[in-house]
């Protein structure tokens, strides 16, 4: 399971909390990575940053985890297609996607 995700007008403390619900809940149980899309919304509260927030929440998972993935609202925006099969990989800072409907 590859998840992808995005993070539209959260404060970085709230994206926080929507993750780790989530991961308490057991949304991430199976999950063979993580794609967080760009977002607007990086500024740091109270010396607690957008990364923060993602490795309190997936370091233990893991898995890899890649953010500022180009979809969502910041463009350039990747279209992704919800329940294909898809196949994820990254190096030296680029990564490519290839999604198959079956």
């Amino acid at each position: 399971m590859l998840w992808y995700l995005e993070n539209c007008e959260n404060t970085v403390l709230e994206l926080y909390r929507r993750l780790l619900q989530m991961k308490n809940a057991g949304w991430f149980k199976n999950a063979n990575g993580i794609l967080i899309g760009r977002t607007f919304s990086k500024e740091s509260i109270s010396d607690f940053t957008y990364e923060d927030a993602l490795h309190k929440t997936f370091d233990d998972l893991n898995i890899p985890v890649i953010y500022d993935v180009d979809f969502g609202h910041v463009p350039p925006q990747l279209t992704l297609i919800n329940g294909s099969f898809a196949k994820f990989e990254y190096e030296s800072g680029k990564g490519k996607i290839k999604q198959e409907l079956v």
